[in-house]
Formats: C-alpha cells, structure tokens, sequence
C-alpha cells in the first residue's frame, strides 16, 4: 500500500488491468494499451492497484474535454468569419483570419476533441495531424467533426 502512496503523490495512476504504474493524464496505459478511463467496479479492482483519483478533486486539472457540439459551433463560426473577409475582399485579414483560425483548430478544438493511442502518438502521426489541421482546417475539420457526429450517433 506505501507503494500506491508514494505512486500518487508523484502523480501516477495503476492501469486497472495489468497494473502498470502511468501518469495521472495518461488516457491508455503504456504497457497493455487499456483505455484507463474506463471505470471498475469498486469490487473489481485489485487491491494491489491505486483507487481512481477524482479529477475534480485535484488543483490544476486539465479542463473537461469540449463537445462535439460545441465544436461545431466553433467550427462554424471561423468559417462564416472567414468568408465574409474573403467577400468583403479584405484579403490579408481573411488571411490572418484563417490562419488564426487553423491555430485554433488545432490546439483547442482538436486537442480537446481526440487523443492519440499510445501505440500511435509518434511524432510523425502527431505532426502529420497537426500541420494538415492547421494548414486545410476547413476541410479536416469538417472531415474530423463529421466521423465523431456519427460515431457519435451510431
């Protein structure tokens, strides 16, 4: 049990399948790929593992992850922003317009909306991902929010 003590404190979490030690952030864990975020019956944890920290419970935690909704709506809104500086003709505005806009596409919106699996958070799937949101928001995005709505739905 001083084990589990001296895991939390450091800011680590117990994958309630194999039991690997992970960061608290951690999504999936790193030795056998279980989404961690699943939750256990209190009766079906193991003893030797950490019990799930409460997310709310800890100062600094990361914000709660934006709906698929919600993105949308940002998505929507940058668009309708976009064109209307690109038919006002104010061409370096629509240009700062949509850059703005692929920034914030991909550090808000996507980030908060997908998580790479362990397995495949290299540095060239993440960059890839990236720099295509960024450069052709109006088209990842769409692709993007399109596959969550109806994964969403069926």
């Amino acid at each position: 049990m001083e084990q589990v003590r001296q895991a939390v404190e450091v800011g680590e979490k117990f994958c309630g399948k194999c039991g690997t030690a992970s960061q608290l952030a951690a999504r999936f864990c790193g030795g056998c790929g279980f989404d961690m975020t699943l939750a256990l019956h209190p009766t079906e944890q193991p003893e030797s593992f950490a019990p799930a920290l409460n997310p709310e419970d800890e100062e600094g935690s990361e914000p709660s992850p934006m709906g698929v909704g919600t993105a949308w709506l940002v998505y929507l809104g940058a668009l309708v922003l976009w064109i209307a500086a690109l038919a006002l003709s104010w061409g370096s505005i629509a240009a700062l317009i949509y850059f703005i806009a692929g920034f914030v596409m991909t550090r808000v919106v996507m980030r908060s909306l997908i998580e790479f699996h362990p397995m495949h958070n290299t540095v060239a799937n993440v960059f890839s991902a990236k720099v295509w949101m960024f450069l052709l928001w109006p088209i990842q995005m769409l692709v993007l929010l399109l596959k969550l709505s109806v994964n969403k739905v069926l």
